[in-house]
């Protein structure tokens, strides 16, 4: 069974003024709060994507990304904090959600909303193959992993800027 998670996109509009595209569960007056909260800006080497913290029991998972004209655009996908529990630390799930290119067509109005597969535990393997990947990576540096998951925690959340792609 799948999640359904509201979503809207904040980008240029007909009139090429920013605007707001909101999935039916959600007003553009709950989009214009969230999208105050979430201080992210697209990179000019590709997308930016952060996770942020709102009032109730959601986060917002973002990205910000360009369209083939330059102007940009962001995504917004509202999770309930049960689900990021579900998951476990892995984002890649959300991730995939909103890594389909996004038309570069005026935002409309309505857009619907993301369906999430049921979040399934990130299974003990590979949460460890994920950090050993990271150590080797960082030549068993685990002062570097302690340092970003200090920062990740933190209340201002962790940015990384022209990370790899992969």
């Amino acid at each position: 069974m799948s999640v359904t998670l509201e979503r809207f996109l904040y980008g240029p509009t007909p009139q090429q003024t920013p605007g707001y595209g909101v999935s039916p569960g959600l007003s553009v007056q709950e989009a214009l709060l969230w999208r105050g909260l979430a201080s992210l800006d697209p990179l000019d080497s590709g997308d930016a994507y952060g996770l942020f913290t709102g009032p109730s029991d959601q986060s917002a998972f973002v990205r910000a990304s360009r369209l083939p004209d330059g102007q940009p655009i962001w995504e917004f996908l509202l999770v309930p904090h049960r689900i990021l529990a579900a998951l476990g630390g892995d984002l890649r799930p959300l991730a995939a959600l909103v890594e389909a290119p996004l038309a570069p067509l005026p935002v409309e109005p309505r857009v619907s909303a993301a369906e999430l597969p049921e979040p399934a535990p990130w299974p003990l393997e590979d949460r460890q193959a994920a950090v050993e990947m990271f150590l080797e990576a960082r030549q068993g540096q685990i002062a570097d992993m302690w340092s970003l998951l200090g920062m990740a925690l933190h209340e201002r959340g962790l940015m990384i800027h022209d990370g790899p792609e992969s």
